[in-house]
């Protein structure tokens, strides 16, 4: 069976197949070739060594390393291939260098991680060494195999962060007993995903520093107010560089949680935290309407100001939260006529429409059991008018038709959609527009 379906491959396909096999060949020969360079010749160990020990003097010489990159090079230059830019804290590797370092360093990784010796062309002696430096012999104690792991632990999630054993040695030996360790740490997985910015073994290993940093008292809820900003400011580098990063958004609703229910806070402060976050993701609704995972995370902000409205609450309460929704369905009809196309817009308003509804029915029956209620009618009223608007010709344009098409489509579906969900309501937008309109069809 196999052989007939090989000899049905057409001829530019079976060339292409070919031309892959080959190219994966080329990049395993050229990979076992380093790791038998190194097994064979010093001078590649020698070459790497003195490589992770620049790398590591550039982290001594400046601990606010906040970039690091790797730099395409063509030729290897005679100089380091360690670029450090200490006025504006920035590091980057030329390529050339990266295979060497990394075999290197995980090599040696692994020998400290089994406490064996490491050999004297990864040891190599250095005239200044430090805690994290070289050593002069390759019988060493237990405190430098530990520094030693820990620094190569370092380079390996910069070059590869996916390694889960590096992380893991750091968990086992980087106690978080002081704000600076932490600090230091925090700083470490943010300068990792400034390269890698939807690695999910960083905000693992962020939120463990988190869980830390709380079970020794080092963030106490009094102080929430000062750090939880930063923590929100580190993680919008890699929402900004990884378009819909799952990983940080559901790392950034995971904190939010953390700090609002786990950790007794005053409702007030609740309140005011949950308001930031509204208002600060109010600007990125405007520049990235395509993103479902921050729409989602907006979803499930508007959801938590949901809950944290205490039960018998005031009627202040109760009135600045339909008009919070009424405010986000407004914003999001503004989003749709002025970036037509977007499905993720129309899902939005989806799920807000429903949890407006169904606070509705939830928390004030005697109006909302009744189908003639001024909030319902309100509601219907508006809806109309916003989706006659989407499919009216004054709305079309012939330089946007595809896109003012796909928006028609995607506001027939919405509306077939409310009509189905919120029938108790007595709920029923008019499709007559829909019928008569010729700009669509």
């Amino acid at each position: 069976m196999a052989l007939a379906k090989a000899s049905n491959r057409s001829p530019r396909l079976t060339e292409g197949l070919n031309q892959g096999d080959a190219e994966e060949r080329r990049c395993s020969k050229k990979k076992s070739k380093i790791c038998t360079d190194f097994s064979e010749n010093s001078e590649y160990a020698d070459l790497a060594e003195k490589v992770f020990q620049d790398v590591n003097a550039a982290f001594e010489r400046d601990e606010l390393i906040d970039e690091f990159d790797i730099v395409p090079v063509e030729s290897k230059a005679n100089h380091s291939p360690v670029l450090h830019v200490a006025s504006e804290h920035k590091l980057a590797l030329e390529a050339w260098c990266v295979p060497y370092l990394f075999t290197h360093s995980y090599k040696s990784f692994l020998a400290v991680r089994r406490k064996q010796k490491c050999s004297l062309s990864s040891l190599i002696s250095s005239t200044n060494p430090s805690k994290y430096g070289s050593f002069k012999a390759s019988n060493f104690s237990e405190s430098d195999r530990i520094n030693r792991g820990l620094v190569l632990s370092r380079t390996l999630v910069l070059l590869n962060p996916d390694i889960t054993m590096a992380w893991n040695f750091r968990r086992d030996f980087v106690p978080i007993v002081s704000p600076a360790i932490l600090e230091a740490e925090l700083r470490l997985v943010s300068l990792v995903s400034t390269r890698k910015p939807k690695c999910p073994e960083g905000f693992v290993y962020r939120r463990w520093l988190i869980n830390q940093a709380f079970k020794n008292h080092l963030l106490l809820p009094e102080t929430i107010g000062e750090w939880f900003p930063i923590e929100v400011k580190s993680i919008e580098i890699p929402i900004l560089k990884y378009f819909s990063n799952y990983h940080a958004w559901s790392y950034r609703m995971w904190l939010l949680q953390k700090i609002l229910y786990d950790q007794g806070i005053p409702l007030e402060q609740k309140l005011l935290v949950l308001e930031s976050e509204v208002n600060c993701t109010d600007a990125w609704m405007n520049t990235q309407v395509s993103d479902y995972c921050g729409h989602h995370y907006r979803h499930k902000l508007l959801h938590l100001l949901q809950l944290t409205v205490p039960e018998n609450s005031s009627t202040t309460h109760h009135e600045k939260f339909i008009a919070r929704m009424k405010k986000e369905l407004d914003q999001n009809a503004k989003q749709i006529e002025l970036y037509e196309g977007h499905e993720s817009l129309w899902c939005h308003r989806r799920a807000v429409m429903k949890m407006l509804l169904e606070y509705l029915a939830d928390n004030g029956s005697d109006e909302c059991n009744n189908s003639h209620s001024v909030i319902i009618k309100d509601l219907v009223y508006n809806e109309q008018k916003f989706v006659s608007l989407i499919i009216s010709d004054d709305n079309v344009a012939e330089n946007s038709k595809e896109r003012t098409t796909l928006n028609c489509n995607h506001c027939r579906k919405y509306v077939a959609w409310t009509n189905a969900q919120f029938s108790k309501f007595n709920w029923q937008l008019s499709t007559n527009d829909f019928n008569s309109s010729q700009s669509c069809i």
